[in-house]
């Protein structure tokens, strides 16, 4: 018995190896092909340590608690030149932004409040993040320096506006608000003003824009068909094209680092799938197919991998697979819940 206890444990450490040396070709091949090797991170959250906490992996599947707090820790999106982490947290009986770098040091409260505050985004140029807030009674849109400095309030409407997202270029911020009557996208310039209505906001709701990589189109979710689906737009909200277009819930569309994908969820196929479609609207497939439920789906920076959340094993994990469905690998194997996946910006 003795010497059977001896095989597994050397055949379950040889497994992790396996897996390891596995997603550190992944990584390293597919989204970081100038070589940098331990320096491409990944960012997610976990609750392996009882409460939610940011985690970093690198390319050789090494991994590293960034938060190490009692509170909980959400969201996490790296900057433009993937210098920093933006994150929300639970520290002081209410939910503020922080910024981090991504060894952990130099935490900073961007915005010391004790309303809540979610939803950050960085600007283009990483110098200002976007934010949504209710200390003002509802919820409105703020900007903020980097350093916490020059904190402003953008939107001042009765009616909650939220999904801040910037423009490529950086001199417009797409926002979702409920201030038709349903809610519709809207875009503005950075200091608030020129604000434009791009969607009916009449018979639906469009939430969550999302802007093209070169700033022409945006993306966005409606259910002016009853369920939910995926649509693309010009920037200035002509050309409104369905995507998905299908009589389940399409959500969560994301799209690809050149702009010519979208992968997007799905429960067509009566569970939650991972989907990739053509910006046209042409060329969709079920990326994952498995009787588990998946979700999030991020694309790799260079476009070669999609990463989402599954769980298939009674808890979630977060998952990397090729554009063409092969390769899937269990990037986190672990007995927790680990989801929020972000790429670091590639090099």
């Amino acid at each position: 018995m003795k010497r059977r206890a001896i095989i597994d444990t050397h055949n379950k450490r040889r497994a992790r190896s396996v897996l390891l040396a596995t997603v550190a070709l992944q990584l390293t091949a597919c989204s970081n092909p100038t070589g940098l090797g331990s320096e491409f991170w990944f960012a997610y959250v976990t609750n392996r340590d009882g409460n939610n906490e940011i985690y970093l992996v690198d390319a050789s599947g090494r991994v590293s608690n960034l938060t190490r707090h009692p509170g909980s820790d959400a969201n996490p999106t790296w900057s433009p030149d993937g210098e920093r982490i933006v994150f929300t947290s639970i520290r002081d009986d209410n939910r503020d932004i922080y910024v981090t770098t991504p060894d952990g040091q130099d935490v900073l409260n961007l915005t010391h409040h004790p309303a809540a505050e979610d939803n950050p985004a960085w600007s283009p140029d990483g110098s200002r993040i976007v934010f949504t807030s209710a200390r003002d009674g509802n919820t409105e849109i703020y900007i903020v320096d980097v350093d916490g400095q020059n904190l402003a309030r953008l939107t001042d409407h009765p009616a909650p506006d939220t999904d801040p997202r910037w423009s490529p270029d950086g001199t417009q911020i797409a926002f979702t608000s409920a201030r038709a009557s349903r809610a519709a996208i809207y875009v503005m310039n950075t200091d608030g003003t020129g604000v434009v209505q791009l969607t009916s906001g009449t018979n639906a709701n469009d939430i969550r824009p999302s802007w093209s990589i070169d700033g022409s189109q945006i993306l966005f979710e409606s259910d002016r068909n009853e369920a939910s689906d995926v649509y693309v737009m010009n920037a200035d909200g002509s050309g409104q094209l369905n995507l998905s277009n299908h009589a389940a819930h399409d959500t969560q569309p994301a799209w690809s680092p050149n702009g010519s994908q979208v992968a997007f969820l799905s429960n067509r196929d009566s569970n939650w799938e991972v989907y990739i479609v053509g910006a046209d609207g042409t060329g969709l497939r079920n990326l994952t197919s498995h009787a588990g439920q998946d979700s999030r789906p991020v694309w790799s920076p260079h476009g070669g991998q999609i990463a989402f959340e599954g769980r298939r094993d009674g808890q979630w994990e977060i998952f990397l697979v090729a554009i063409d469905g092969t390769a899937l690998t269990n990037l986190t194997n672990n007995l927790a819940n680990e989801g929020a996946p972000g790429w670091r910006p590639g090099r």
